[in-house]
This record gives C-alpha cells, sequence and structure tokens, in this order.
C-alpha cells in the first residue's frame, strides 16, 4: 500500500525494540506475556526508555506514543529527539507527560527535526510500575 500524494506514511514499533538510556539499567525493565512488546519500570524510581525510529527522508517528525501510567507519582512523559549524522547536533522538544493515570494514554509530541542522514529517537521517561506500549512516528 501506497501513503497518498502529500502525504508521509507512519511508522511505528513496539516499545521492546527500544533499550533503557543507561545499559547498566537493563535489570530495571520487564515484559509481560498480557502486554506483548510493552515494557514496564520494575525499579523504585523513574527510568528513562529510548526507541529508535527509522526515517526515510530528512524533516519535522512528529511522534505518538502509547503509555499506562500508573498514578501522579508514577507518571509517563515522552519526547522526540533528532540528531545528525555526526551525532554532535540535536534537536528536541520539552517532555510532554499524560494527563490521565490508570488507564493507556497516548503522548503526540510536537515535533523534532532530523537532517539529511540523521537519526530520531524517543524518549520517554517512566516512573515505577508504569508500562510504554510502543510507538509511531511520521513526517510532519
Amino acid at each position: 500500500m501506497m501513503a497518498a500524494p502529500g502525504l508521509a506514511a507512519a511508522r511505528g514499533v513496539s516499545a521492546i525494540a527500544g533499550k533503557p538510556q543507561y545499559p547498566t539499567e537493563g535489570y530495571c525493565w520487564e515484559g509481560s506475556n498480557n502486554t506483548l512488546g510493552a515494557v514496564r519500570n520494575g525499579c523504585p524510581s523513574t527510568k528513562v526508555w529510548v526507541m529508535p525510529a527509522v526515517i526515510d527522508a530528512p524533516g519535522w517528525y512528529v511522534a505518538t506514543t502509547t503509555v499506562y501510567a500508573l498514578n501522579t507519582s508514577a507518571t509517563v512523559g515522552c519526547m522526540v529527539e533528532g540528531v545528525n549524522a555526526a551525532a554532535n547536533w540535536h534537536w528536541f522538544e520539552p517532555m510532554l507527560y499524560v494527563q490521565s493515570f490508570g488507564s493507556d494514554q497516548q503522548i503526540s509530541t510536537k515535533g523534532a527535526y532530523v537532517p539529511a542522514g540523521g537519526q530520531l529517537y524517543i524518549h520517554c521517561e517512566v516512573g515505577p510500575g508504569s508500562w510504554i506500549k510502543g510507538t509511531t512516528w511520521a513526517l510532519q
């Protein structure tokens, strides 16, 4: 299937395609047979999960990430980050947090620029016991 002219096709991944921001915190993250592809922060403090996002062209990208925040003490926030090919310059937005708790919520980012040859990442701060389910992104 092809995207309509002028519209960018969205891509997506399950959260399990990502990794902890700090590899030494890998023990904090767990999955579940009931939430295929999702990851849960099993540690007693907030941790960051990073998901790579494959892109086809330079430009401004937005993302929508599905999360489950347990409560106000275990909230979830996400942002997108564009990085240049040399990985020495980046474009990002402030972290956006869920407004409701105890059910799946979507965090829709405002966007980040990715130059030619660059990369796109979705970062999420995940409170204790909260989940990241997956993310989609598209050229704005």
